[in-house]
C-alpha cells in the first residue's frame, strides 16, 4: 500500500525497482482518492478506523516492518470497504 516517507520525491529510472516504486506511488494516489470519497459519507467511527489503520501502515512502512504493514493494509481496506457501504468493496469475515 505505502512507500516509506524516505522514498518519496525520488526520480524513477527504468530499473525493475523503479517500476515497482512507480506502481506503489500510483496505488497510493488511487487509494487516497478512494478514501476521500468514502470518508465524505462515512460515520465518525468509520473515519476513525480508516485513520488508525492508515497511521499504523505509515508507521510500519517507516520501520520496514512488512508483517505489521500487511496486517494494517488489510485493516485499512476492510475499514474503507465497510465505510463505503458498497457490496463489492466489502470483505467477508473469516470464521
Amino acid at each position: 500500500m505505502l512507500v516509506g516517507r524516505n522514498c518519496r520525491g525520488r526520480q524513477p529510472s527504468r530499473s525493475p525497482a523503479a517500476i515497482v516504486l512507480i506502481l506503489l506511488v500510483h496505488r497510493l494516489m488511487m487509494e487516497s482518492e478512494k478514501v476521500r470519497s468514502v470518508a465524505a459519507f462515512a460515520a465518525p467511527v468509520e473515519v476513525r478506523g480508516i485513520k488508525e489503520s492508515a497511521r499504523t501502515s505509515l508507521d510500519a512502512a517507516d520501520r520496514c516492518d512488512a508483517r505489521t504493514l500487511a496486517r494494517a493494509d488489510v485493516a485499512f481496506h476492510g475499514a474503507v470497504g465497510a465505510a463505503s457501504r458498497k457490496v463489492f468493496l466489502r470483505r467477508e469475515r473469516r470464521r
